[in-house]
């Protein structure tokens, strides 16, 4: 689920997570949530250890950890997003760029 308008007026790529999904202007089904968030540079170890446990418990709330699952991780991707993030995707399920049903961490 992305915001059809992904550069700005001047041409520049926003940042529409910040900008729009923890702003609240478009709705998301959140999964996982774990405060406080911050800006960290890549890599950090506390940070991989917290996505870890994230991917865990959202393959846990969705039975995925009995049925199988693979994870999509995106670091400081600037045709996604600029933040560190992973996509949950169950059996049957493939990876594809573009695809906007994933399950957002």
């Amino acid at each position: 689920m992305r915001p059809a308008d992904r550069n700005d007026a001047g041409g520049r790529r926003r940042d529409w997570y910040c900008e729009d999904v923890l702003s609240g202007r478009l709705k998301v089904d959140v999964l996982y949530d774990r405060q406080p968030r911050r800006r960290v540079p890549p890599p950090e170890p506390s940070l991989l250890v917290a996505l870890v446990t994230a991917v865990q418990s959202v393959a846990r709330r969705l039975g995925l950890d009995r049925a199988g699952f693979h994870v999509e991780a995106y670091a400081m991707d600037p045709e996604v997003t600029p933040h560190v993030h992973w996509h949950v995707f169950g059996p049957g399920r493939e990876a594809a760029r573009g695809e906007d049903a994933r399950s957002k961490l």
